[in-house]
């Protein structure tokens, strides 16, 4: 397996290279939270002048935030998309098309990851690590290899058992580089403009989104180095 900075520096000029259809992806969310946040303003300002309760405008609220979270969802779904098919020159929309017959199946992925990573942590914090380096390619196997969510988080952990171990130390290599890029860019931003500062929560927020696409990125990295190998083994184990 590729080293962990040969997977980083392959997963960053990949996002380099596609940067703006990428950027137009991750926006998505962030467009229908502005939209969410136009409509919650328009109806809490309608149950002021009407005089109404708060329940209704409370109960709209909820739904806009459960919709924008279901939105999220569906960008990393798409975002997959894209990876997957990127070479085939279609519009940001498409690959939320493509991905919209599976957001179902990678929703109910995602909850199950979380459970049995949740359930690993409850036991100690070895299995939790372990479960949660097991199926983390569950997700992305949805997108790929078209898999529902018992089929994804089996394939995910067969393709990892025989390297947990690498794999573990890939992930934390990743996520210390994530947190190093975001914790110098606000400390920049901090000692600029204060620590209270809007432009420096923007800053944080701005960041925390530009980043999080080398993560899935970073994965399929891993799956595309774990899948060659399964694929050079087999003929031998068949021979």
């Amino acid at each position: 397996m590729p080293s962990a900075i040969k997977l980083l520096k392959t997963s960053i000029d990949f996002y380099a290279k596609s940067f703006k259809t990428i950027l137009g992806i991750i926006l998505m969310p962030l467009f229908a939270l502005l939209v969410a946040l136009v409509v919650l303003f328009v109806v809490a300002s309608f149950t002021l002048l009407l005089q109404k309760g708060s329940a209704f405008a409370f109960g709209v609220g909820f739904l806009l935030v459960v919709a924008v979270m279901l939105i999220n969802i569906w960008q990393q779904a798409a975002l997959y998309y894209y990876i997957k098919d990127k070479d085939s020159n279609v519009g940001i929309l498409e690959y939320y098309r493509r991905s919209s017959p599976k957001f179902f199946t990678y929703f109910s992925t995602g909850l199950l990851y979380g459970i049995v990573v949740f359930a690993g942590f409850l036991f100690f914090i070895v299995p939790g690590i372990i479960f949660m380096t097991w199926f983390s390619l569950a997700t992305l196997l949805v997108v790929f290899e078209d898999k529902d969510a018992i089929e994804a988080m089996h394939k995910s952990r067969e393709y990892i058992k025989g390297h947990t171990g690498q794999v573990i130390w890939r992930l934390l290599v990743l996520f210390s580089f994530m947190i190093m890029v975001f914790m110098v860019i606000f400390g920049i931003a901090m000692s600029l403009f204060g620590g209270q500062s809007i432009i420096t929560q923007a800053f944080s927020n701005i960041i925390a989104v530009l980043v999080g696409p080398i993560a899935p990125i970073f994965m399929f990295e891993i799956y595309k180095t774990l899948k060659n190998k399964e694929q050079a083994t087999a003929p031998a184990q068949a021979s």
